[in-house]
């Protein structure tokens, strides 16, 4: 059964492959291989402690993923990182200590400790520091400072003084970065969410104008015989009666199909449900209806049949009557599903293309305003309206539609 599938995309995903890569190169670096013999790895019992380590390190980062499905573990939890400097430091101490040149490698929680735990930060950088004074003390234990090798634990001193530093330093730096990246995206967000308040903003501009100019000829059609009514013998009375009543039908109807998704309070449908129940839409206008399997929509179905209820009268009134020849096809591909309405009336013309999504515009008399309708509706739920000719004749209309609407993912 097809349905929306639920891909691994949270930053859980990134932060434990970071940290299982870091695992994996302490691994690397402290086996015995020709080229780690330059820096004193070499065969002996600690192979097999350090193997032992990495598979402890690994299997406490894994594991709880596992059982808890990376949903209980906050993101910004910064203990995991100083359970990596814990075990860096370990695998550290077992192959040369202090002497290992990848002693460079604390820099790589420091820098994830900055991208997922800004205010704790400095905790993950005191630590590194930290472990790397250890693995100093064990370098330095009984070496005379003024024999050769107590020389080079000179050097090795100085470079624990320049990971303090740097390490210092680069926490500021990252922090910094971070805090602004975490402003721009702040930034984003706003002019994200200002744009889509213009929109609707300009969306009910343009249904206020309509219905003001929809609306005008019945009312003031209404008023006239109001205004006349004491005048009207009984036959008058009920012709201006039926009248009125017909008018207000429809504006009724006007208001109808003004209804929008930004306009309703209402809470939208979004449990699951299948395409193929839009059959029923394609046999009410006598469309063939083609589906190839079962594709599981989270979209607000009343919506989506409204949208395609609004697709399938404008291919029905632009066929003929003898040669209808209308298709509603349904394919999902990935997280996308495409409803694909076909019909053989005259297509559209490419002035028609630029301006068929736009409020008012119609060539058939009316008012203009369904495939407009349809293309926000579509917007709103994160998909498009695209329109285009048919091979042999005729319209073709593509609604695409995400699986998954964009506040169903939000809504967790």
């Amino acid at each position: 059964m097809r349905g929306a599938r639920s891909l691994e995309t949270s930053p859980h995903t990134g932060l434990r492959r970071a940290r299982l890569a870091l695992a994996l190169t302490a691994l690397i670096v402290s086996v015995p291989t020709p080229l780690s013999r330059l820096w004193g790895i070499g065969e002996g019992p600690n192979v097999l402690y350090t193997l032992l380590a990495v598979l402890l390190w690994i299997a406490c980062i894994v594991v709880p993923s596992l059982i808890r499905k990376g949903e209980s573990l906050r993101f910004d939890a910064w203990w995991p990182l100083i359970l990596d400097v814990f075990f860096l430091t370990g695998v550290l101490g077992l192959n040369s200590a202090a002497e290992n040149p990848f002693t460079l490698l604390y820099f790589v929680p420091i820098t994830l400790a900055t991208l997922v735990s800004q205010a704790q930060t400095f905790r993950v950088a005191l630590a590194a520091v930290l472990g790397f004074g250890l693995l100093f003390s064990i370098s330095a234990e009984g070496v005379d400072l003024s024999s050769p090798r107590g020389h080079f634990m000179r050097h090795v001193l100085g470079m624990a003084i320049g990971l303090a530093v740097s390490g210092a330093l680069l926490t500021v730096f990252f922090h910094r970065i971070a805090h602004e990246l975490s402003e721009q995206r702040r930034r984003i967000s706003e002019l994200s969410d200002e744009q889509a308040r213009d929109r609707m903003v300009t969306t009910i501009g343009a249904m206020a104008a309509g219905a003001a100019h929809e609306l005008g000829t019945p009312l003031g059609t209404i008023q006239l015989l109001a205004d006349d009514l004491h005048l009207m013998d009984r036959a008058g009375l009920l012709e201006a009666q039926a009248t009125i009543a017909a008018e207000a039908q429809r504006m009724k109807r006007v208001l109808s199909e003004m209804d929008t998704v930004e306009l309703r309070g209402e809470l939208l449908n979004v449990k699951p449900w299948d395409a193929r129940e839009l059959e029923n839409e394609a046999r009410a206008r006598g469309a063939r209806f083609e589906c190839p399997g079962d594709v599981l929509l989270r979209q607000p179905e009343r919506v989506v049949r409204q949208i395609v209820r609004e697709l399938l009268n404008n291919a029905e009134r632009a066929s003929l009557p003898n040669e209808k020849d209308l298709t509603l096809s349904v394919r999902g591909e990935d997280e996308v599903v495409e409803l694909v309405v076909l019909d053989r009336g005259s297509g559209f013309s490419e002035p028609a293309l630029e301006r068929a999504l736009t409020p008012f515009w119609s060539t058939s008399g009316r008012r203009g305003l369904g495939l407009f309708l349809a293309s926000t509706h579509a917007r709103t739920l994160g998909g498009a309206l695209t329109l285009s000719g048919r091979e042999g004749g005729g319209a073709r209309v593509v609604l695409s539609l995400p699986l998954v609407a964009p506040f169903v993912r939000s809504q967790g």
